[in-house]
């Protein structure tokens, strides 16, 4: 699942479906390019992101979305309302996940300064 993020006029999509795709990253350039309210296109194949500024008055998110759908960056169906964070759905997995890797850091960093001062 991408991790999308939208405000009016701001649409961030992160997807596996782009990473190390140049010609994909293209496609879906060249689509959203296509579409009449865009100001901008920022597309990774490094990152899988999209980033698209807009004008939210002229292109409705839901048009976009099926432009992305279209070129297999996200899922059919209605996007995320304005102002959420669908990357967070997994939120308390997420945290959990941040939260041992933290602790384990602190963990080693602790090791390794006890050994410097033995």
């Amino acid at each position: 699942m991408p991790y999308v993020h939208s405000i009016p006029g701001r649409l961030r999509v992160r997807t596996a479906q782009l990473r190390g795709q140049p010609r994909r990253v293209q496609q879906v350039r060249d689509r959203l390019g296509t579409l009449t309210g865009i100001d901008a296109v920022t597309v990774s194949s490094v990152t899988g992101s999209v980033l698209v500024s807009y004008d939210h008055e002229m292109l409705p998110l839901e048009e976009m979305w099926t432009t992305l759908h279209g070129v297999g960056c996200v899922p059919a169906g209605s996007p995320p309302a304005h102002g959420s964070d669908a990357g967070r759905a997994f939120g308390g997995a997420t945290e959990a996940l941040i939260e041992g890797l933290v602790q384990k850091a602190a963990e080693v960093s602790a090791i390794a300064l006890i050994r410097a001062l033995i």
